[in-house]
């Protein structure tokens, strides 16, 4: 694997730790499998493109009053918590980000 950089600092206050997110790929594809099913239910690949589209983005909202953002990646459950949070640092550091309506809400898959 390459390493190429990483972002700034994510909080997440459930923990309440600060997590750096190292950015790194590899120059062949492989199979990835999740380390541990408690924290990982699946592995996907959705196209970066599909991420970018303004219309695909909204975002989450929890009872406790926590709000982060989403991706409608076109799977009955949504991109959300800790990997969008990342994915959506990620573009806007690369400039990569376009305009959303970051008013638009759902409620948390499968919350209250």
């Amino acid at each position: 694997m390459a390493v190429f950089g990483t972002l700034p600092a994510l909080w997440l206050p459930p923990s309440n730790h600060a997590v750096t997110t190292v950015l790194g790929y590899w120059p062949e594809p492989r199979d990835l499998q999740p380390h541990s099913l408690n924290e990982v239910e699946a592995i996907l690949r959705p196209p970066i493109e599909l991420l970018l589209e303004p219309e695909r983005r909204f975002s989450v909202v929890h009872p406790s009053g926590w709000r982060g953002p989403a991706f409608d990646i076109g799977t009955p459950t949504p991109l959300w918590g800790f990997t969008a949070g990342i994915i959506a640092r990620l573009f806007e550091n690369l400039g990569w980000d376009r305009p959303w309506d970051d008013t638009i809400e759902r409620p948390i898959p499968g919350g209250p």
